[in-house]
C-alpha cells in the first residue's frame, strides 16, 4: 500500500479479509464486479435467489453430523451473533449467554455485552444486555512454568467450573452445561 507521499507501508493490521488477501487484488475485485452484475441486492428475505439456497443446501450436506441441518446467511459477524443468541434461547428456553474473556462479539448492544475489551469498545457505552456472563478462556501463553500443560487444562476446567457455580444461575444457561459441571465434579 502507498500513501499520498509515496511512502509504502507493509500492513500487518489491515481490516478483516484484506489482510489475508491484500489491497484490491485483481482477483478479488474481479469477483466483486462480477457478482454485482449479477445480484446487487442479496437479501433472501426480501427476494429469494437460486444461488443462496444452492449454496445453504451445500452447507448442509458437507457439515458433519448426522442431525438436521439448517443454513442462514447474515451480513455482519455482530449479525451472525445476535441470531445465535436468539436461536439459541429460542431453542433451550434458557436466557443466559456465556461468551469467554479475551473475545470480541461486535459492536451491537448484545455485542458489546458478550465481547470483553472495554476500551475502545464498551467504555460509558452502558448499560449492556442482561443474562450474559463472562467466563475465564483458557490461555495457554500464560500457562504458569510450574505447571504442566495437563496440570494447566485441569486448572482451567476447575476455572470453568468454578464460574458456573459462584456467577451464573442454573435456570439461566441450558441443562448441558450443568450436565457436564456436576458429572466432572463428580470425578
Amino acid at each position: 500500500m502507498h500513501d499520498v507521499d509515496g511512502n509504502v507501508f507493509l500492513d500487518f493490521v489491515g481490516a478483516i479479509g484484506s489482510l489475508n488477501a491484500g489491497h484490491c487484488p485483481p482477483e478479488v475485485v474481479q469477483a466483486i464486479q462480477k457478482q454485482a452484475e449479477l445480484y446487487l441486492h442479496t437479501c433472501f428475505h426480501i427476494a429469494m435467489y437460486e444461488p443462496y439456497v444452492q449454496l445453504a443446501k451445500k452447507l448442509d450436506e458437507i457439515t458433519p453430523g448426522n442431525f438436521e441441518k439448517k443454513t442462514i446467511f447474515l451480513n455482519s459477524g455482530a449479525e451472525a451473533v445476535e441470531n445465535a443468541v436468539k436461536i439459541a434461547r429460542k431453542y433451550t428456553g434458557k436466557t443466559g449467554i456465556v461468551s469467554f474473556t479475551r473475545g470480541f462479539h461486535g459492536r451491537t448492544l448484545l455485542g458489546m455485552s458478550l465481547t470483553s475489551k472495554v476500551k475502545p469498545y464498551k467504555f460509558n457505552m452502558g448499560p449492556f444486555a442482561p443474562a450474559t456472563y463472562k467466563a475465564p478462556f483458557p490461555y495457554p501463553f500464560n500457562r504458569p512454568a510450574s505447571m504442566t500443560e495437563e496440570e494447566y487444562a485441569d486448572f482451567c476446567l476447575k476455572q470453568f467450573e468454578d464460574f458456573l457455580f459462584t456467577e451464573v444461575p442454573q435456570k439461566r444457561l441450558p441443562q448441558l452445561l450443568w450436565s457436564l459441571y456436576r458429572e466432572r465434579a463428580a470425578l
